[in-house]
């Protein structure tokens, strides 16, 4: 009995001691596992830190590059915000960071600081439009100055990343190491530290998680966009890249769709960020809804893209033609426009393949939006954007150089120059083939306003060599009377050339007339500002007489296709009739485009008379017969070789005719400057 008292007491003292040793172990354990959860902790904090600021320096060096494109106070607004931010939080990384470390941030502080003040006179040589300080300054000061910030930057964050990294290992060995102590010391007393052991592989659990969960967070920081919560820029461009080598290698089929949310900007303008926020976030959310294999992806402000595996183009346009519509109901009234290519061009590589879908969404967007459209071969050469060519753009807007070419036109009764239009000429050295060229890649990367009113400036730079008597024509690009028609600041810039509006003549062409509304309400700002308008290319296209009727144009210029049509085609003939009958009403001067030689001057001379009995009909004529285009305005040698040649062609109105001719509205050359 004794011996049993003994075991008892001795089963009791040892559990009592398993359970003594099993306290000051749990103490220990959780004391253990407590630091190295805090030493993690710190760690990742630090991370995020440095992860931030990286991020941030990149955003600064972005709006500082774009600042030298696209100079403006919101851009100089938005930089401000992001080097206050870097500032905060190479802060933070100081509060958290050693002694050591802290005094080094606080010098590469200083750095930044040095480099914010450089930035500045960069900004300060782009808005002087010193585009050749500002380029100094940029490789010479700026450039050097964010790489060296950048670069450690850089190396901080990836050398505190791995520490992170390592810290949450040291956890996680910690863990495993109190889970074995906590086995061999439930040799000693499973019943007690049976619970101790569950409660403990809980914790573990709980830990892991955190764990994973910490490393999927850093994970999609990188690869997943902040707002939609879908695929950012960088994971669609591994991804395509991973799906093209798939597609090859096993021979399937690979569909790209490209699409942009129609008229962005107006909704941001109109009814704020946050409504256009919720826009892209709607349109994500449609986008993922879609079926399990497809991947969708925020690549730009509203551009996102569409992987489709194993979808053919046929299969895919159904597809998007239903995402299309049902974008209708996500945005509210909102619309998309869709480009998508298939693989399976002689090119098969992702690059291609992005730039064929960018190509047919650029055909939707050019077709009116709310649109799909797929690539075809017959885009090749035309709509395929080349990189080389936008930096091209890019390059020649910078510089702000742009060559201007007037050609005279003629008032073919009093036999002078009433005018002169302004070509643009871009210089060769950029390689474009000429200003049709550079407009349209231009509109393409929606830099098309840019281009025009560099090339408003450089025709009003010659204002001084105008000559008093005569009207100066500037073409207008249709994505500037489209959506971004500046009438003040184009008042401002003739003021400050020395002309009134009255003297200045602003041409719309026919051709471009998609969205009539928005052409009518630029048309409209601008003869309340004072210009003048002509309608350009008149009979080029079928919303000619639309826009006649709704708007009251000083000139119309017949389109020199319909001139030469009309030389052997009675329709055409009578199209011309019709310009100049319904010019006639509305008080407009019609002018005769595109005259090469002398049998379409006698052409436009019969037509015009013959059209109106009261008088000639077709005023005026511009033309290579009539004088080319040139950077200089006509010597006086030049004039009256054209004036002895339309005297020769041109036939004299009877004297009645002439008077009834006199009363018609035709602008006086002769104003003031």
């Amino acid at each position: 009995m004794r011996r049993i008292d003994l075991l008892t007491t001795a089963a009791t003292l040892s559990l009592s001691a398993a359970l003594v040793l099993s306290t000051v172990f749990a103490f220990y354990a959780a004391g253990a596992t407590q630091r190295a959860a805090d030493v993690a902790h710190e760690a990742q904090a630090l991370s995020d830190s440095y992860q931030r600021a990286q991020n941030v320096i990149g955003l600064e060096e972005s709006l500082r590059r774009k600042y030298r494109l696209e100079p403006g106070p919101l851009v100089a607004h938005s930089y401000t915000q992001a080097a206050a931010l870097f500032v905060t939080d190479l802060e933070s990384v100081a509060a958290l960071s050693s002694p050591a470390r802290a005094a080094e941030v606080k010098r590469l502080l200083e750095e930044h600081g040095a480099y914010l003040a450089a930035t500045r006179r960069m900004f300060a040589a782009v808005d002087a439009h010193d585009a050749a300080r500002a380029i100094v300054l940029d490789h010479a000061v700026v450039d050097p100055a964010f790489s060296h910030i950048a670069d450690v930057v850089s190396a901080h964050a990836a050398e505190q990343h791995t520490a992170a990294v390592r810290a949450l290992d040291d956890l996680n060995r910690t863990q495993r190491d109190v889970v074995r102590d906590a086995i061999d010391l439930s040799l000693l007393g499973l019943l007690c530290l049976g619970a101790f052991l569950f409660a403990l592989s809980a914790y573990r659990r709980r830990i892991s998680e955190t764990h994973r969960a910490e490393i999927r967070a850093l994970e999609e920081a990188v690869s997943i966009d902040a707002l939609t919560k879908i695929g950012n820029h960088r994971s669609f461009k591994d991804d395509i890249k991973r799906e093209v080598a798939l597609a090859v290698r096993h021979g399937g089929s690979l569909t790209l769709a490209m699409l942009d949310v129609d008229e962005f900007k107006l909704i941001n303008d109109e009814s704020g960020h946050e409504r256009g926020d919720a826009a892209l976030v709607a349109l994500a959310t449609l986008l993922r809804s879609g079926r399990a294999g497809d991947r969708p992806y925020r690549i730009g402000g509203d551009e996102f893209a569409l992987i489709l595996p194993q979808t053919s183009g046929a299969e895919a346009h159904h597809l998007l033609e239903r995402l299309r519509i049902a974008s209708s109901r996500a945005l509210e009234g909102g619309t998309i426009s869709i480009g998508h290519a298939s693989l399976g061009w002689p090119d098969r590589n992702a690059e291609t393949l992005q730039n064929q879908a960018d190509a047919a969404l650029y055909i939707s967007k050019r077709g009116g939006r709310n649109g799909v459209s797929e690539y075809d071969s017959s885009f090749e050469g035309t709509w395929l954007l080349s990189t080389a060519r936008v930096q091209n753009m890019r390059a020649l807007l910078s510089a702000g150089i742009m060559n201007t070419a007037f050609q005279p036109i003629w008032d073919l009764e009093s036999r002078r120059i009433i005018g002169y239009e302004a070509l643009a000429r871009p210089p060769a050295n950029f390689g474009f083939a000429g200003p049709q060229d550079a407009f349209d890649l231009a509109e393409r990367i929606g830099r098309g306003y840019e281009l025009g009113k560099l090339c408003h400036a450089a025709a009003l730079s010659q204002a001084a060599d105008l000559p008093s008597d005569a009207l100066l024509f500037l073409n207008v690009s249709p994505q500037t009377l489209d959506r971004n028609l500046d009438v003040a600041s184009l008042r401002t810039a003739a003021t400050a050339a020395g002309l009134r509006p009255e003297r200045i003549v602003i041409e719309m062409t026919e051709r471009s007339v998609a969205h009539i509304d928005a052409v009518i309400e630029s048309a409209i700002a601008l003869q309340r500002a004072g210009f003048r308008l002509a309608l350009d290319d008149t009979g080029a296209r079928h919303a000619g007489l639309e826009i006649l009727s709704r708007v009251r144009f000083d000139f119309v210029k017949i389109d020199r296709e319909i001139i030469l049509k009309g030389m052997s085609d009675r329709n055409a003939r009578g199209v011309v009739a019709a310009i100049v009958s319904f010019a006639r009403v509305t008080g407009a001067y019609v002018i005769a485009e595109g005259i090469e030689d002398t049998t379409m001057l006698d052409f436009v001379d019969g037509a015009g008379r013959a059209s109106e009995r009261a008088g000639r009909g077709i005023c005026g004529a511009q033309g290579y017969l009539l004088l080319r285009p040139s950077e200089t305005f006509p010597r006086a040698s030049e004039v009256r070789d054209v004036q002895a040649l339309l005297s020769e062609h041109i036939a004299q109105e009877p004297a009645h005719e002439i008077a009834v001719a006199d009363a018609r509205p035709v602008p006086s050359p002769r104003i003031g400057a």
